[in-house]
């Protein structure tokens, strides 16, 4: 599963770069914007998500044809917070997952969002200004608690079941390919009209009506921020 961000701090005085985590270090993307997966590419370049989840395939000639997964991303767009050295910062981040890679990207997404503000906290705390692509980025760390999200696999609950962010958990866990295209979100948190927000996700008819997987940014915040751990992952057998 590959790693990619795109952040930015006040007061910088040098630009700042695509980057993906190769080994322990950020390295700037060959190409640019251009050499990142083309859904990321989306996802970076327009600001009609802030969150967005989902398995990608290729469209479906007809609307009720079952689509094939494979690959996958999980995005967060502007997360806002301080760096490790003080600097108010700017997190752009993505996963993109390819074939055989699904679980790692579930877990990792069920992790962050059982415990959005301890992420957010976590992943500024691992950033810091400066270094050859304008920002660094404790790799170590980050591997370390990737790893650790990729090895647990049974989740607690700690909310009930009727929570508004739980009844959303089995579109996040589910393991096989949904029947129907607009099945391939799991989670989107949009800034627009659900018009242009059903254009980006895909053509035809299966996209105007909303899914329930599909929030504004106050029902997200109202869901997922504010309140403490909502699940945890814990190691399966």
């Amino acid at each position: 599963m590959e790693s990619y961000f795109y952040c930015s701090y006040e007061n910088s005085k040098t630009g700042f770069f695509h980057t993906r985590l190769e080994g322990d270090a950020l390295v700037p993307v060959e190409g640019g914007h251009e050499g990142l997966p083309a859904a990321l590419g989306e996802f970076f370049s327009y600001g009609i998500f802030r969150l967005l989840w989902r398995d990608l395939a290729e469209p479906v000639e007809k609307p009720w044809r079952q689509p094939m997964p494979t690959a996958g991303m999980f995005g967060l767009r502007e997360l806002e917070g301080s760096f490790s050295d003080g600097r108010q910062g700017t997190v752009n981040l993505a996963f993109y997952a390819a074939p055989g890679e699904g679980s790692r990207l579930r877990r990792t997404a069920l992790a962050i969002l059982g415990d959005f503000d301890g992420f957010r906290s976590r992943i500024f705390g691992w950033l810091s200004a400066g270094g050859p692509c304008g920002y660094s980025l404790d790799g170590a760390g980050f591997n370390a608690w990737a790893d650790d999200c990729a090895g647990r696999s049974r989740l607690r609950l700690l909310v009930p079941r009727g929570d508004p962010a739980a009844v959303l958990l089995p579109g996040m866990q589910r393991t096989q390919p949904p029947r129907l295209e607009r099945g391939l979100l799991r989670l989107a948190v949009y800034t627009g009209g659900w018009k242009e927000t059903a254009c980006a996700l895909g053509d035809g008819p299966n996209w105007l009506i909303k899914p329930a997987c599909a929030l504004t940014q106050a029902a997200f915040d109202e869901s997922f921020t504010g309140r403490g751990p909502i699940w945890e992952l814990e190691p399966g057998d």
